[in-house]
């Protein structure tokens, strides 16, 4: 009987082995694991385990195995494996040179995997480093593709780290080099890629470079800097050379690309110089608010920048209260173009400012705009000075523009300047149905030609400024086919300057109605229903079919006014 219950412990201890080592081979069942001791030369370390005592601790799970230090659950992950976060904070700057999934938000019930809404999963850095490098190895034979998830990223300080050519740090809270990278439903705050004045930050929340493909979408990056005391570009998010680059659906608030010297793209920076054509970067239905491209400096595109993209289409995007610089020299409010090919697709720019260029300013290359509404931006200086301040809405110097169905309007010069409204310097641009309505300061024109431009303007509403449409000698802006206003609406002068007309025109009034939050539609009333030429353009400012009636409504919209009562009359009878 002895020797029986000995062999029947004997059995039960080996049948807890064997359990044990199938729970962590298969996944079934939970062990917790204390930080090994790690190898030497890792680039990653734990911050400051002790700090913030006061909420939770780290906790993560990969299969089925928890894990109190996050990298560990990393490194044990296997290809393509995921780790669950849950709610807490992790104190660590971590590591990742292999394919993973990381998600956040979950309950601390491992193995059970619960969502816990409201209750984040919280990586933080204590400026100790970046929260995650991201790469992938010389030698691998795939590619290295990473996501993170529901996660919270603060606390990152990239200063000295590098992570491009040069005296650059690269990405803040995340930098990625090589890989195919996603990042969704996170916020990244409070992060900075370089604090050093003698180096230039990019990205001081995310910074790729030659990725294979970067996904960031539905995050919110906020309270991020580039460079704390220098030069700095994407105060939120900066790419160089990536093959493929999608933002869309994020909020990018309060960001700052350089505090002292040069900035560039207070909210993203992207840039394609030197790269293969085939480089493309898409930016959808995003929100920038009040992102500064240079404190004490010269800024450009307080919203965007993108130098030398060759496929850069932006839709749908919202650019609101950005700044190029706040006490220094600033170009394109909202966003500055320098080269490149690039469609703006549905933006809208409101209350942005710059020296100038309110809403936006672009050298060079070539940029279509359509469906676009540039309201109320302002070219001027942070100081009153006898600076001349042109394009209170847009500047484009040396661009073959393409515009139509759009809005400009509202916008302001401060002091001196031409085109309160658009100004044009060299170049060309056709611009068909277009409203001009109500841009004021410097000149108080719609659209000013100057430096050789050649402008041609076909189906435009142009009411309400000093000079409608103007042009420098050795310019051209020719007008085809335009509403001039009348009574309160009327134009001191319609043309200006060496500017020329063909018609047919009409003066009168414009009978403006706002449609929803969106102005400037025309009413029932307008002298613009039916008063244009056909230019080809099958839409307009909202998308709906272009003409309807009898002929094509001048400016952006074209009216539903009239025929709306006809088209619902039409569907009752058909239903009945």
């Amino acid at each position: 009987m002895v020797h029986g219950r000995r062999n029947q412990r004997v059995l039960a201890c080996l049948g807890y082995v064997v359990a044990l080592v199938l729970a962590l081979f298969l996944g079934v069942g939970v062990l917790t694991v204390s930080r090994p001791a790690r190898a030497a030369g890792r680039p990653s370390r734990q911050a400051s385990t002790d700090a913030g005592t006061g909420g939770e601790s780290c906790l993560a799970m990969t299969g089925g195995v928890t894990y109190t230090v996050l990298q560990d659950a990393i490194d044990a992950a296997g290809a393509l494996g995921s780790v669950y976060v849950a709610s807490g904070t992790c104190y660590e700057t971590l590591s990742v040179a292999r394919s993973v999934t990381l998600t956040g938000g979950w309950s601390r019930a491992f193995p059970s995997l619960r969502l816990a809404p409201g209750s984040p999963s919280i990586i933080d850095a204590l400026g100790a480093g970046r929260v995650i490098s991201i790469s992938k190895p010389t030698q691998s034979p795939t590619d290295v593709v990473v996501k993170l998830d529901g996660l919270v990223l603060t606390g990152g300080d990239a200063t000295g780290l590098g992570g491009g050519s040069g005296a650059v740090d690269v990405g803040g809270a995340v930098y990625a080099t090589g890989v195919d990278l996603t990042i969704r439903n996170c916020v990244i705050s409070g992060s900075v890629a370089t604090t050093s004045p003698s180096r230039t930050g990019w990205g001081g929340a995310v910074g790729t470079n030659a990725c294979v493909k970067v996904l960031l979408e539905g995050t919110t990056l906020t309270g991020n800097t580039a460079n704390s005391r220098g030069t700095g570009n994407g105060g939120a998010f900066a790419d160089y050379r990536s093959r493929s680059v999608v933002l869309r659906m994020n909020v990018i608030e309060d960001n700052v690309a350089g505090a002292a010297g040069t900035g560039r793209g207070g909210g993203i920076w992207v840039s394609s110089v030197g790269a293969a054509p085939q480089n493309r970067v898409l930016l959808q239905d995003n929100t920038l608010l009040s992102n500064t491209a240079a404190v004490d400096g010269t800024g450009y595109g307080g919203g965007l920048f993108s130098a030398g993209v060759e496929g850069l289409a932006v839709e749908g995007d919202r650019y609101q209260g950005n700044e190029a610089t706040a006490n220094g020299t600033g170009y394109g409010g909202a966003v500055a173009l320098d080269g490149g090919r690039v469609t703006l697709m549905a933006p809208w720019f409101s209350a942005n400012t710059a020296t100038t260029g309110g809403g936006l300013w672009a050298s060079g290359g070539s940029l279509t705009l359509a469906r676009a509404y540039v309201l109320s931006n302002e070219a001027r200086s942070p100081v009153p000075s006898n600076e001349a301040h042109d394009g209170g809405a847009l500047w484009l110097g040396g661009t073959d523009l393409r515009a139509e169905n759009s809005v400009i309007a509202d916008n302001v010069i401060r002091g001196q300047g031409v085109g309160a409204g658009i100004a044009v310097s060299g170049g060309s641009a056709r611009l068909v149905h277009m409203t001009l309505a109500r841009n004021r300061g410097g000149d108080g024109s719609g659209l000013a030609a100057t430096g050789g431009a050649s402008v041609w303007l076909t189906n435009t509403i142009a009411v309400s400024h000093t000079v409608a449409i103007t042009a420098a000698n050795g310019s051209s802006a020719v007008a085809v086919a335009t509403l001039w206003g009348a009574g309160d609406w009327a134009n001191l002068a319609d043309m200006g300057g060496v500017a020329t007309s063909a018609g047919p025109h009409v003066t009168g009034l414009p009978d403006f109605v706002t449609i929803g939050d969106k102005p400037f539609h025309i009413g029932r009333q307008s002298a613009a229903l039916d008063a244009g030429i056909d230019a080809g353009v099958v839409e307009d400012i909202d998308g709906h079919v272009r003409p309807l009636g009898r002929g094509v409504d001048l400016g952006a919209d074209e009216s539903l006014a009239i025929w709306l009562p006809l088209i619902l009359r039409s569907v009752a009878l058909v239903g009945q």
